[in-house]
This record gives C-alpha cells, sequence and structure tokens, in this order.
C-alpha cells in the first residue's frame, strides 16, 4: 500500500467496512454469498476505491478498501445568516 500524492496532499485512506445482515440471519451461505462478493468487486471496478481483500460469512462480510481519490467539496454560503436574539 503506497500514499497517493495530489498537488498539495498526501493520503492513504484504508478501510475495513463491515456488513452485518439484519438480526445476524444466516443467509450469506452458498451462492449468495458469491453473488454478494462478485457484486462489491463489480461496484469496484467502476469507482474510486478497489478491494484488496473480500471474506463472505454466513451473516456479515468483511472488505478491506482502498480509496484512490480524495474529493472533498468545501461548503459555500450563499447568504449570511442573521440571528436575532
Amino acid at each position: 500500500m503506497e500514499y497517493q500524492t495530489n498537488s498539495h496532499c498526501k493520503h492513504l485512506i484504508d478501510l475495513h467496512l463491515i456488513l452485518v445482515v439484519k438480526y445476524r440471519k444466516q443467509l450469506l451461505f452458498g451462492d449468495m454469498g458469491e453473488f454478494v462478493k462478485q457484486a462489491v468487486l463489480d461496484i469496484s471496478d467502476s469507482s474510486d476505491f478497489s478491494v484488496e481483500e473480500i471474506e463472505v460469512d454466513k451473516e456479515h462480510i468483511h472488505i478491506l478498501l482502498i480509496i484512490y481519490s480524495l474529493k472533498i467539496k468545501a461548503l459555500r454560503v450563499h447568504k449570511p445568516i442573521n440571528y436575532v436574539l
């Protein structure tokens, strides 16, 4: 894992994401687990992140993500807020 460098910043964003099935029902076995795994990999192909590792258990999924682009938009205030006390 290497740091990503932009014009004025340097970053490395790794996420360990755990997705849990509601009420921890054991639904992700067999073909359903493989379907979810493939869906996450397909989404990562067209996004700004990559999946380093993914493991599917019967009631949860562990995903290790690396985010490549850091896009932060500034919040603009168009009209100042006047507080009246």
